[in-house]
């Protein structure tokens, strides 16, 4: 679940990026990094598996 949900948060932020052009701080690329591992997170506990068993 981890890896899965990584690679499309990494592959979704580096598509926006290459398509558009954005003119990220440091500290907006870490919420949005931060804030992706907390729905991958918070999706794993609700479907019963969390990702760290």
């Amino acid at each position: 679940m981890l890896k899965i949900g990584t690679a499309i948060l990494f592959g979704g932020l580096a598509l926006y990026a290459l398509l558009n052009q954005p003119t990220w701080s440091v500290i907006a690329v870490r919420l949005m990094v931060d804030a992706g591992l907390l729905l991958i997170v918070l999706a794993s506990m609700a479907m019963r598996r969390p990702f760290t068993l």
